[in-house]
């Protein structure tokens, strides 16, 4: 905030270096700001997500924009090794629990309709493991998850 007229004739002469100096130096002895983490937008539409097939290793941010007409979660989970998407997908038709292929569920992101979700799911991604993503939503008690509507995919962290 600057400094009114009455405030600046308040202070002693040469002060104006001294307040500059520690200004630069209260900039530069701060603690240090952690590296910005790169964001995905994951696209979620009626009944598909759009996301790269492979990721960098390392911190991730993700964020789910939905496109679609209906609402939309993504479930995010890191598959034990050498467990693949379609091998998981097919035990999970087949009605087998998921818990025993996977490392466990990495996070949930939910929007609604035309809109981009207010937080966001940030996951240290693993090298050479693949995660997935499945909408587990319906749209009627009588009508089957969006999983089974194609709504999931995969991606591999090189």
């Amino acid at each position: 905030m600057p400094l009114t007229a009455t405030a600046r004739r308040r202070l002693p002469a040469g002060s104006g270096l001294v307040l500059a100096a520690l200004v630069i130096a209260g900039a530069s002895c701060g603690p240090a700001r952690p590296a910005v983490t790169p964001e995905t937008v994951v696209g979620a539409s009626d009944y598909a997500f759009q996301v790269p097939a492979h990721l960098g290793a390392g911190p991730a941010r993700f964020r789910l924009q939905n496109t679609g007409k209906v609402p939309h979660e993504m479930a995010m989970g890191q598959l034990r090794a050498g467990v693949t998407a379609d091998s998981l997908l097919s035990h999970m038709a087949a009605g087998g629990d998921p818990t025993p292929l996977t490392d466990g569920v990495v996070g949930i992101l939910i929007v609604e309709p035309g809109a981009t979700s207010l937080g966001t799911l940030d996951v240290d991604l693993v090298p050479g493991r693949t995660y997935v993503m499945i909408c587990q939503f319906k749209d009627a008690d009588s009508l089957p998850p969006h999983v089974v509507m194609g709504m999931q995919a995969s991606f591999v962290v090189d």
